[in-house]
């Protein structure tokens, strides 16, 4: 009986992985669509196979100068114009998980904290911006790179006040929620 339960343990796939990470929410920048406290089961892989697309949820390291809400450039930014291009390289001591809303190539604006890529208005169900959000100025993501934001708009310190995201660290792709129960700590996990 034992051997049996052993077969059976090691035949079902594992969340905790060498190329897959459960990762607790840590803010509520993703709400309505996470939840602070939500485990979140990430493909740490998943861009050495395919590059990251609009609407992928990712896990990052932010820049050095999201610390602080600097942008690169501009340099002197106003309040409400959106930053172009970070400063810094990549903070390894902090996470993020946040939503790609545009690529290398597009060109991306908000109103009213939704997305404006390439003249389309996005559609997604986001919490949106009453006041002091960034939104002046049209960003043109460089190569490599990708522009990223919480879907909690008021709540969410992204792209928009640090700039577009080198592709390099993003850490990797959201996958599935899971729950861990406390009788139980393996996890139990839902596709999205």
């Amino acid at each position: 009986m034992l051997e049996f339960a052993v077969a059976i343990a090691l035949a079902l796939p594992s969340a905790q992985t060498p190329d897959r990470e459960l990762v607790p929410v840590p803010a509520e920048n993703m709400v309505p669509r996470l939840n602070i406290n939500q485990r979140l089961e990430f493909d740490l892989a998943a861009y050495r196979e395919r590059p990251p697309r609009v609407g992928d949820i990712v896990l990052l390291h932010p820049p050095t100068g999201a610390r602080e809400e600097r942008c690169g450039q501009p340099r002197n930014r106003a309040p409400e114009q959106l930053c172009a291009k970070p400063r810094g390289g990549a903070d390894t001591e902090r996470r993020f998980i946040m939503r790609v809303v545009a690529t290398a190539g597009d060109r991306v604006t908000f109103r009213r904290g939704l997305v404006v890529r390439n003249g389309k208005l996005e559609r997604r169900k986001v919490r949106r911006c009453t006041a002091g959000c960034p939104s002046r100025g049209i960003v043109t993501v460089p190569a490599g790179h990708v522009y990223v934001a919480g879907d909690n708009r008021p709540n969410s310190d992204d792209s928009r006040f640090w700039g577009a995201l080198p592709v390099d660290q993003l850490l990797g792709r959201y996958v599935r929620t899971c729950k861990e129960f406390a009788e139980d700590p393996s996890p139990t996990c839902t596709s999205p």
